[in-house]
């Protein structure tokens, strides 16, 4: 940790001066000991820098992780939590049992790159994908029951035949199809109009039927698997043979096996070809202008593009609320969720919402005084209560969990803490206290992750950047990443927007994939879109664009 420290401090990416880098590494590094975390955290630097030094990018961080200084400094994550204000102990702290989980976003098409190292890189039997087991699902599960009751009417009527008389029956597809929409409108009446029916569904719901395996987690193991917890063989989506843990997720979790998620981002991939489409490297957040008004005007034009506001309603949330900076985007995808119906309309009209006392206002004025995000809670028992940050987070979850056994043997330390530190009398202190507590008891089970909306976010950001200052490279990267027909769409209309036009695939102008033409402004589609061809066959014949050829008979 501290080579790589020192590294960033002479590269200048790090301020020596600043006391909290050592202070946080000093922190975590004795929480990680205690967790038995250090090796874990230092496989997954490994990792990450294996992956930058292959041109494999990362997201700037996924989850928890974002507040942890030393993740940072592994380049695990690429959000500095001293910069970021991002908080360690909603990631990892002394008191937690489990061990704290590393989510990270690639390029779809280059997972597969990062599950084969893994796998090559570790011994055969230290690493297996995990046991992910298929259920009957709810609507699935009423399917079941109607073609069995089905085949027992018909059984029991000798005189229908299945095949001619289905619509007699009743638990034809027909009344199947009526179950499941009366079901999902109402459940509750639908259970008590098809008794027969729902007799069997709180049996059957839940049932394993389908052995599969987890699409993103992998297990790193420092004992053997097989033997101690067993594997099997199974079959990966490309039809490459894979080791497959006899334990499923949650299982794992409780043996306090460590399990890496490798989760696919397509957004990454746009970012990353329109990057490589302008000449440029996917950027690492200490060479990025967070401080660009045009980017966030740009941002504010349109929602076509940007990273989790693409929708109407999303997308008005940021005009409404006029973003300025990074973290005012973070705020507006908390209060989109369910989550922020509450404070919702009171923060797009600027409005600051005033709590039990000036101390809790000021540690929430980021957030215009409103309780939005977990950590704000770990900050409200540890800036202000005194906590630290391990219990600050138990009470968190005590909170979250309606745990008031827990509470109610943390509420004494909380209250001297609060007392201690207010300049009001006790019994109007303690008072100030328990109404913020419930504050946060009420909103709980709704606050949202800041140190991982605050990743996604700078995400969202160089969308707008690329949008803004390479627009044709981000609208064809845009379109060559489109997964479904209403990308496709939506690339179209970004298109329109910016008033590029789209053409069909012509030589000397298109490649295997979309390829744009600045004198033109124009965005060709690809060879590799005709029958018969492929991206490979379009890229050959782009390299022939300035050959002269002599057409005659």
């Amino acid at each position: 940790v501290i080579h790589y420290y020192n590294d960033k401090c002479n590269k200048g990416i790090i301020n020596k001066d600043n006391k909290k880098y050592i202070e946080n590494i000093k922190e975590e590094l004795k929480v990680f000991a205690k967790l038995g975390m250090c090796s874990f955290i230092a496989y997954m630097g490994n990792l990450v820098r294996w992956c930058w030094d292959n041109d494999i990018p990362v997201s700037p961080n996924r989850g928890s992780v974002g507040g942890s200084t030393i993740a940072y400094i592994l380049d695990i994550i690429d959000i500095d939590p001293v910069i970021w204000n991002t908080i360690f102990s909603r990631f990892a702290n002394e008191h937690r049992k489990e061990l704290g989980d590393i989510d990270l976003d690639f390029i779809p098409r280059q997972r597969p790159m990062v599950f084969e190292h893994i796998k090559n890189e570790m011994p055969p039997d230290k690493t297996s994908r995990i046991l992910s087991m298929g259920t009957i699902a709810n609507l699935n599960c009423i399917e079941i029951i109607c073609k069995g009751l089905k085949k027992r009417w018909f059984n029991e009527n000798k005189q229908y035949n299945i095949s001619k008389d289905e619509d007699i029956c009743p638990y034809s597809l027909r009344m199947e199809r009526i179950i499941k929409k009366e079901f999902t409108d109402n459940s509750d009446m639908a259970r008590e109009k098809y008794p027969d029916v729902f007799y069997y569904y709180n049996g059957l719901i839940g049932t394993n039927i389908s052995q599969q395996y987890h699409n993103a987690g992998i297990i790193v193991s420092p004992i053997t698997l097989t033997d101690n917890y067993g594997t099997f063989c199974g079959v990966d989506s490309d039809g490459n043979e894979i080791d497959i843990l006899q334990l499923n997720m949650d299982e794992a979790h409780d043996v306090c096996l460590v399990k890496y998620d490798i989760l696919g981002l397509n957004t990454l991939g746009i970012v990353y070809d329109a990057y490589k489409l302008a000449g440029k490297k996917y950027p690492r957040t200490y060479h990025v202008n967070f401080n660009d008004k045009e980017v966030f005007d740009e941002i504010k034009r349109y929602p076509i593009g940007i990273f989790q506001f693409e929708g109407d309603f999303s997308h008005s949330l940021l005009k409404n609320y006029d973003i300025q900076t990074v973290n005012d985007m973070t705020l507006c995808n908390a209060a989109l969720r369910p989550s922020g119906t509450s404070y919702r309309d009171r923060l797009m009209n600027h409005e600051f919402n005033h709590n039990p006392s000036e101390e809790i206002d000021e540690l929430l004025k980021e957030n215009r005084g409103f309780l939005v995000y977990q950590e704000d809670t770990i900050k409200f028992l540890t800036d202000i209560c005194g906590l630290s940050g391990g219990d600050a987070d138990n009470v968190r979850r005590a909170i979250g969990h309606k745990n008031y056994e827990k509470l109610n043997d943390a509420l004494p330390q909380i209250l001297d803490g609060y007392c201690n530190m207010s300049k009001q009398p006790r019994s109007i202190a303690e008072e100030e206290a328990k109404q913020f507590l419930k504050v946060i008891e009420d909103s709980a089970s709704y606050q949202f992750g800041f140190n991982h909306s605050t990743g996604y976010s700078v995400l969202g950001y160089y969308c707008g950047e690329l949008r803004r200052y390479h627009t044709l490279e981000f609208v064809t990267s845009y379109l060559s990443n489109a997964e479904k027909q209403e990308d496709f769409i939506n690339g179209e209309n970004l298109a329109k927007f910016k008033g590029i036009s789209i053409n069909n695939p012509i030589f000397r102008k298109s490649k295997g994939e979309y390829f744009f033409d600045k004198d033109t402004n124009s965005i060709y589609k690809g060879i590799g879109s005709i029958k018969f061809m492929n991206n490979q066959v379009g890229d050959d014949l782009y390299k022939l664009k300035d050959n002269t050829y002599n057409i005659g008979m």
